[in-house]
């Protein structure tokens, strides 16, 4: 049971870093594609600059924001590079290996509460390791007490013996036997060392169902947070996928009329830092949903068969 406890606090740290480097290359391919459309941006508003139809200024500003853009674009990569280096430490193996993840977040639906709590005092393991730790206490007190009582002892012997001699009056001499019997002891003073150590072992057994009682109780309040956080979290990601669509729409048509001039380039930036939000705040809820799925799995027993 140790040991499965040391698997699944690893598993679950993998799983935490894994999702994070997924959502760092979702925030990523987000960073490009801002930094594309602040490149395209500015590819406008320098031929309009060219024209005579932009001022100075709006191109600076262009040029401002695309710098920007590329910045965070090229901090972003470092910050993925990283964790994938985090993820290569924790698994034990070559810092530089090169891998790829999924590009997407995805959630389990799981059971309703009340079969993950049928089933949660089965398989978690904190629980079962404070079970058994109770009933190994129970059994040291019941052990500690027969100290008390009478020791019973039984032996047995068969004896067989045979000598020859080369002269003499009897040249041989065989001799048989069986003995058996029983010895009875008990301790009639020790100093009161024995009534100390059968307190100490009843002690510890209160200690221990004390202690399952605690882990009980905080496994069923960590249980009830963890699922009401998980459902909160998936009503957040679906209200951010509707809201990305629409931050999705209103860039696109703020974009269509930046090309025809009819957008200024105030409104534009303002369309992307909206639609950057959006996705920033999409990605989180889903990394966020995805932690309190394995929250629920872990303390269930289900992260690991």
């Amino acid at each position: 049971l140790e040991l499965k406890s040391q698997i699944e606090n690893t598993v679950s740290k993998v799983i935490e870093v894994y999702f994070n480097i997924v959502k760092q290359y979702k925030t990523y391919l987000v960073a490009k594609e801002l930094m594309s459309l602040s490149k395209e941006r500015l590819k406008i508003t320098q031929d309009k600059y060219d024209v005579g139809s932009a001022s100075k200024m709006e191109l600076l500003s262009s040029k401002v924001d695309y710098n920007t853009d590329h910045s965070n674009y090229l901090t972003q990569e470092i910050t993925l590079k990283n964790y994938k280096i985090e993820l290569n430490e924790l698994l034990k193996r070559d810092k530089g290996i090169e891998f790829e993840t999924i590009d997407r977040i995805e959630i389990k639906e799981l059971e309703s509460f009340e079969e993950i709590f049928n089933r949660t005092f089965n398989f978690n393991t904190d629980y079962l390791i404070a079970e058994k730790n109770l009933n190994l206490a129970t059994l040291n007190s019941s052990l500690s007490k027969t100290k008390y009582y009478p020791k019973i002892g039984v032996f047995g012997a068969y004896n067989f013996s045979l000598s020859k001699s080369e002269a003499g009056f009897f040249r041989s001499n065989t001799s048989y036997g069986l003995n058996y019997g029983l010895n009875l002891s008990f301790n009639l003073f020790e100093g009161f060392n024995l009534k100390n150590e059968v307190q100490n072992a009843e002690l510890s057994e209160l200690n221990s169902s004390l202690h399952l009682n605690d882990v009980e109780s905080k496994i069923e309040s960590d249980l009830l947070k963890s699922y009401n956080t998980y459902m909160k979290n998936i009503e957040v990601v679906n209200f951010e996928i509707e809201n990305l669509s629409v931050a999705k729409e209103n860039l696109d048509i703020a974009f269509e009329k930046l090309k025809l001039g009819s957008a200024s380039p105030i409104e534009f930036r303002e369309a992307q830092k909206n639609y950057v939000a959006a996705q920033s705040r999409l990605i989180n809820a889903q990394f966020s949903a995805k932690m309190s799925e394995r929250d629920l799995l872990k303390i269930s027993g289900g992260l690991i068969k």
